[in-house]
């Protein structure tokens, strides 16, 4: 499936808001050919708002999923999104996430693609790469989702990372 076939059940909903962007894993899985079942969400203006705009929308419940991180959940009838802010631009938030492969976003409005440097050549190749040297002592849990990512999805782990 493409990209462009696999948003095409949320971008109608988001046709005005021209700061959304589906990111990391959804966007990874479906690279590798698999379904699109993680809507993950990024909006460059409020998280908040645009939860509940989006809820109102479809006609959906819409909650905070994490205070700290700035999160909302929307619960449809076929699927579960996820929005969370990047005030600072969706280049900032693709810094800040652990694997090159979960560091793609792509634009909902244009179908535009962002991603970190080697990000697709990584997809391509079936590695696990961290974005940065600091992306694992940011937060230590990510190194256990490193390695389900790895048997989950049978890709290799680099040696540097």
């Amino acid at each position: 499936m493409r990209l462009e076939e696999a948003t095409a059940p949320v971008r109608e909903a988001f046709a005005g808001d021209d700061g959304v962007w589906l990111v990391g894993g959804a966007v990874r899985d479906v690279l590798l050919g698999r379904p699109l079942v993680d809507w993950d969400l990024v909006t460059t203006g409020d998280a908040e708002g645009t939860a509940r705009a989006y809820a109102s929308r479809i006609g959906a419940p819409v909650f905070p999923l994490s205070e700290r991180h700035g999160a909302w959940r929307v619960v449809g009838d076929d699927r579960e999104v996820d929005i969370t802010g990047a005030p600072e631009g969706i280049t900032a938030d693709l810094v800040r996430r652990d694997l090159t492969v979960n560091a793609i976003a792509v634009h909902l409005v244009d179908g535009e693609l962002r991603a970190v440097p080697g990000a697709l050549d990584d997809i391509e190749a079936r590695v696990l790469r961290a974005v940065t040297d600091h992306a694992f002592a940011d937060d230590p849990l990510r190194l256990l989702r490193l390695v389900r990512l790895a048997c989950e999805l049978d890709l290799a782990i680099d040696p540097d990372t």
